[in-house]
């Protein structure tokens, strides 16, 4: 499922089941740090990917975020963060 605004991905947060979140830092409304955080209040339990084309991780991610991903390491490295973060969950 995708939204198209941070404040409408907290609200289908709230109300659908997820196993997985992938945001991108840069997200209309607020930034992806900042809707994590509001996800991970809602329910930790559920592992987030942040998506940038930033190389440093800023320190504002720390325990909010369980990977970051630079938009350029490709799909295969995304897909195995996924598959990983799906098998440590289950």
């Amino acid at each position: 499922m995708a939204s198209r605004s941070s404040e409408e991905a907290v609200r289908l947060f709230r109300i659908e089941s997820f196993n997985l979140v992938i945001l991108d830092y840069w997200m209309p409304g607020m930034n992806g740090i900042v809707t994590a955080r509001q996800l991970k209040t809602i329910n930790s339990s559920v592992p987030i990917i942040i998506l940038s084309g930033l190389s440093q991780l800023p320190d504002e991610t720390i325990g909010v975020a369980e990977r970051w991903i630079l938009k350029d390491e490709g799909p295969e490295y995304l897909l195995s963060a996924i598959r990983a973060l799906i098998k440590a969950a289950s």
